[in-house]
């Protein structure tokens, strides 16, 4: 995962989303096979939810990462990181670019 510079892979089990490792359990849990994690039960969201009640979720349930499936298929990935960075865009969009070191 690492040298692929993977962070999330989900577990897929007859086609079914069974789970989701992340690449800090390796290094946290100073494990070295798949087999000695606990893979952790993903959180699902359809392609069509809206994006409020998926950052609401992730939020509530302190989630960094939920799978997004379309037709009960994986489709992708969305993170923590993933909401800042489309939030820093709406910023932008909503009030411009920052004019640098200004105070707030």
């Amino acid at each position: 995962m690492e040298e692929h510079q993977i962070h999330h892979l989900p577990v897929v089990k007859d086609e079914k989303i069974t789970g989701i490792i992340n690449h800090r359990d390796f290094h946290m849990k100073n494990v070295e096979k798949l087999a000695e994690l606990e893979i952790e039960v993903p959180q699902l969201f359809d392609l069509n939810d809206r994006l409020d009640n998926v950052l609401e979720t992730m939020a509530d349930k302190h989630l960094d990462t939920v799978l997004v499936t379309k037709n009960s298929k994986l489709v992708g990935i969305f993170t923590y990181t993933d909401a800042c960075r489309h939030f820093a865009s709406y910023l932008r969009e909503e009030f411009g670019p920052h004019g640098g070191n200004d105070a707030a």
